[in-house]
């Protein structure tokens, strides 16, 4: 049995961290001071990297998305295929070079319903973008939260960790 010693949560994120595979590490816990977490996930950084592409024809591909009115995907449904328009949901993207394994695109995506995947992006990149079909990419969420004035993505914890701090004398 655990019990809860003030407001550090050191003991949970420990027990977190060891009931987990390695790899999978728990660095903070903090506890929500909102019934509504959810609506503090406004968007999403992800990285993508893709093996093959060079940051020219990557960040070509990526401003042809960008500039686009629309960039509709396909995506089954219970209800059947549905064409989704991503357009909205994007919010910024930065192109980078990863050396000798090909280019990486670190995109913000804002939360709209349904939410914009990955692999979805990849499609619009490939069909509007004109990249070059090659290896599969690799994409990692970087971030969850709001969505801050330069296009990234905030701590949708942080009014909960500033409540945690303890006042100053």
């Amino acid at each position: 049995e655990l019990a809860l010693g003030g407001p550090s949560f050191v003991w949970l994120r420990e027990a977190l961290d060891e009931a987990l595979p390695a790899g999978l590490d728990v660095l903070d816990v903090v506890e929500s001071r909102t019934s509504d977490l959810v609506a503090r996930l406004e968007a999403s950084r992800w990285r993508i990297e893709v093996p093959g592409a060079s940051s020219e024809e990557l960040s070509a591909a990526w401003q042809k998305v960008w500039a686009a009115q629309s960039v509709p995907v396909q995506r089954m449904m219970k209800q059947g295929m549905r064409t989704l328009d991503l357009r909205p949901a994007l919010v910024s993207g930065d192109v980078g070079d990863a050396g000798p394994l090909g280019a990486v695109l670190e995109i913000t995506v804002a939360n709209v319903t349904p939410t914009v995947r990955p692999d979805e992006l990849l499609v619009a990149l490939r069909e509007v973008g004109g990249l070059p079909v090659g290896d599969p990419a690799r994409s990692t969420r970087l971030a969850q939260g709001p969505i801050t004035d330069d296009g990234l993505v905030g701590d949708p914890l942080a009014a909960d960790r500033s409540a945690e701090q303890p006042a100053s004398v």
